[in-house]
């Protein structure tokens, strides 16, 4: 059975603020990302959150999961994987960190410990 669905749109759908600064489609360092981000989500009823990132020499390595967010208010959420800040090995070229907004139909128990192969 399917428990959520991606929220399709475009950057402006989420937003993300390190600092005073809006993350979408720019560059960071990782000094400016190592503290958790403001994030503003759609107001969806129940909604999971997912940031990754997709080029992690170690495939789909995630690096926050919330779930069972209510109207997009992410502090009632439950984290099932802490933020950890982007941190890419020297060399390994630019990496892109994905935020994504899942909507759910029902609440959902999730238990990880492997950010790795999401």
């Amino acid at each position: 059975m399917r428990k959520t669905r991606k929220i399709r749109g475009g950057n402006s759908n989420i937003q993300i603020r390190y600092n005073t600064n809006i993350m979408n489609n720019s560059f960071k360092t990782k000094e400016s990302t190592s503290i958790k981000p403001n994030i503003k989500l759609l107001n969806i009823p129940l909604s999971t959150m997912i940031m990754y990132d997709p080029d992690a020499i170690v495939p789909e390595y995630v690096h926050y999961l919330v779930t069972n967010i209510v109207n997009g208010d992410i502090t009632t959420g439950t984290t099932v994987l802490s933020y950890m800040g982007p941190a890419p090995p020297s060399g390994s070229g630019i990496h892109r960190y994905i935020f994504e907004q899942l909507q759910q139909v029902s609440p959902i128990n999730i238990l990880l410990s492997d950010r790795s192969n999401f």
